[in-house]
């Protein structure tokens, strides 16, 4: 599958990540080597899945999203994940998950993704420019589109700048974390010749209102929408009670009114402010 599945007009993306499922799980702190915990996820997974009416496309990973991927609204575009749920870790390679091709995505009429901590010049960098090259090539030669996400592990802002000039040759479109200065955003945008989305981790602490307004600086310096996945799911935690279990009522409610609302407010943000026409 092509770019065009995944965005809307005018070539903006609002892409909702339900791939990041060991995240999800750590909010709601759930041991997911429970079978009662993995019925749980499932619901709340189910659940979120109703945002797809609100985006343009959606992140799902082989092995506990997927299988719902049916439940997504038709006109959000699928996106799968590469990778496999592994600790964090700055200098590893990421591991892809075995007896999962590039050529299934293809068969679920999904675009690739991968997430990767890349510093220029550090010791990995050639492993992991040739993982990159390897799927770059593969997808290509079947023709879908592969999504690239730069985690946020730099060092300063001239290292971004490097990483992103050295990988996003790899990619169709570019996901960038903690872009919050507008001549950094319009220098990243100066050097892309594909489209980058912005992207927020619910480890950065942020709130909604620091993110919206980082977003809106993006969108007028050359950005062409969203990526956000844990970041939206971090106030789930709250119906978690004090006995153990969950406010289903309230959750529901909350990821049917508030979720819903902020996703309806920033794809408005990109609609008012977003650029000419890529390319």
């Amino acid at each position: 599958m092509k770019l065009s599945a995944i965005s809307r007009q005018r070539q903006l993306f609002s892409v909702l990540a339900l791939d990041d499922v060991v995240d999800l799980a750590n909010i709601l702190s759930l041991d997911l080597n429970l079978v009662d915990n993995l019925a749980f996820l499932t619901q709340v997974l189910n659940l979120l899945l109703e945002l797809s009416q609100e985006v343009s496309g959606i992140v799902v990973d082989p092995i506990y999203s997927l299988p719902l991927l049916g439940n997504k609204a038709h006109q959000a575009g699928a996106i799968i994940r590469l990778e496999q749920h592994q600790e964090p870790d700055i200098q590893a390679l990421p591991q892809l998950f075995p007896n999962f091709s590039l050529m299934e995505i293809k068969n679920n009429y999904a675009l690739a993704k991968l997430a990767i901590n890349y510093q220029a010049h550090e010791e990995q960098a050639l492993a992991k420019k040739q993982l990159l090259a390897e799927i770059r090539n593969y997808s290509q030669d079947i023709q879908i589109d592969f999504l690239l996400k730069l985690n946020a592990n730099f060092d300063n802002e001239e290292v971004l700048l490097s990483s992103v000039q050295e990988l996003w040759r790899f990619a169709d479109i570019l996901v960038l974390d903690n872009i919050n200065d507008p001549l950094l955003a319009a220098t990243i945008s100066s050097e892309l010749d594909i489209p980058w989305l912005l992207s927020a981790d619910y480890r950065q602490k942020l709130t909604y209102t620091q993110f919206k307004d980082s977003f809106r600086l993006a969108m007028e310096n050359g950005a062409r929408g969203f990526y956000l996945g844990n970041f939206l799911w971090q106030e789930l935690a709250q119906f978690r009670q004090n006995d153990q279990e969950f406010d289903w009522s309230g959750l529901e409610n909350f990821v049917r009114t508030q979720l819903r609302d902020q996703i309806i407010e920033l794809n408005r943000i990109a609609e008012e402010l977003v650029l000419e026409p890529f390319g």
